[in-house]
């Protein structure tokens, strides 16, 4: 299985979503895809869940669930866009984020182009 993919959030008459674009694809069924789930929350907005690993115990301690890293494909974005992921269950309290490191992105689109 991979991440669910899809126009998932609530809202506007009877539960269904009101926006005015169609719906990014997210894509997580390949080697080491974690996406668990994607919901839209705005028009530009999504909230992401990612799988747990298992971490190691450290000295002798638990053998625990962590979330730490993240790797899906994501379709359909408009050119000029900006869009919001939001990564709502990492559980590490420190990341290298917070000094300046930012994700990794390929475009298979500006690729072709020669960018």
């Amino acid at each position: 299985g991979g991440g669910e993919r899809g126009d998932k959030a609530g809202g506007g008459a009877a539960g269904t979503a009101q926006f005015r674009t169609a719906p990014l694809k997210f894509e997580s069924r390949f080697e080491s895809g974690n996406l668990k789930r994607a919901l839209r929350i705005g028009e530009w907005e999504y909230k992401l869940s990612m799988r747990d690993d298992v971490c190691l115990p450290q000295q002798g301690g638990e053998v625990k669930q962590c979330t730490q890293w993240f790797y899906f494909r994501v379709g359909g974005a408009r050119p000029g866009e900006k869009y919001v992921f939001n990564i709502v269950n990492f559980y590490k309290s420190e990341s290298l984020f917070q000094e300046g490191m930012r994700p990794v992105l390929y475009s298979t689109t500006e690729a072709a182009a020669g960018e």
